[in-house]
């Protein structure tokens, strides 16, 4: 594990923000030999062409049983976000998108230590 969280910020995913983000990660890491993708149960993570876009860059994905979820890393950082930052109030979507991105970025570390 590297420490560093690779993500994109939607209003909504679906297959083709999916392909985007998995070209994403492979450019994150272009050396890497194998990459495997932690995810959940999303539907949209089995679809035919997820598969095939994860399969064409690279990428193994590992699905997590059905209510796992304390074996997913990233739902700590879902869980730290609900801390710090849902619960301030935004006026609109966007004020709330900063602060969000800005705990990512900080907490890339803290997520795979913690």
């Amino acid at each position: 594990m590297t420490g560093r969280v690779t993500y994109i910020q939607r209003s909504q995913v679906g297959v083709a923000a999916l392909v985007l983000f998995y070209k994403q990660i492979r450019a994150a890491y272009p050396e890497a030999k194998v990459i495997y993708l932690v995810q959940d149960n999303w539907p949209v993570h089995k679809l035919p062409e997820a598969l095939q876009a994860a399969a064409e860059q690279r990428l193994t994905p590992l699905f997590l049983p059905t209510y796992a979820t304390w074996l997913n890393p990233i739902e700590k950082l879902w869980r730290w976000l609900k801390q710090e930052v849902l619960h301030q109030r935004f006026g609109c979507p966007a004020a709330l998108c900063r602060p969000i991105a800005r705990l990512i970025c900080q907490s890339a570390k803290a997520v795979t230590t913690n």
